[in-house]
């Protein structure tokens, strides 16, 4: 047995960080379209919720991809604790963005007011800033 073979089952940082740049770029695309969604609320329609719960389920299947490769593969050099942190942590964003999205669409003249607009338009940059500080990983 060669020494490739007996690395070949160990974990490549680098898949993870393309994972978690997936995840990124879910997070972007759908603050794009909270924030594109929110400006025009009155020409939408349930439509709209369901294109939200179909990111939510996108990015649910990559978290899932993340945590089984934490749970069959071997971590350098990047902390398992720490993986599974950022991980949890771009889940919550995407959880609470959701969340508050569904409570406002409950309440559709809160999303009419300038103020929440202005609030997912913050969500939109804070998610590229992520994207960014996720595709900087690869020079950590």
């Amino acid at each position: 047995m060669g020494i490739g073979n007996i690395f070949k089952g160990i974990f490549n940082p680098k898949d993870t960080v393309t994972l978690f740049e997936k995840v990124a770029a879910n997070l972007v695309e759908m603050s794009e379209y909270f924030h594109n969604g929110i400006q025009n609320f009155d020409a939408n329609d349930e439509s709209f919720l369901k294109k939200i719960h179909d990111f939510e389920h996108q990015n649910d299947d990559l978290m899932h991809q993340i945590y089984m490769e934490l749970g069959k593969n071997f971590i350098t050099p990047f902390d398992r604790e720490d993986i599974q942190s950022l991980a949890t942590s771009l889940d919550d964003v995407w959880t609470i963005s959701t969340l508050l999205l569904d409570i406002f669409f409950s309440i559709q003249k809160a999303l009419k007011q300038k103020a929440y607009q202005e609030f997912f338009l913050l969500i939109q940059k804070a998610c590229i800033e992520i994207q960014n500080a996720i595709i900087n990983l690869k020079d950590f």
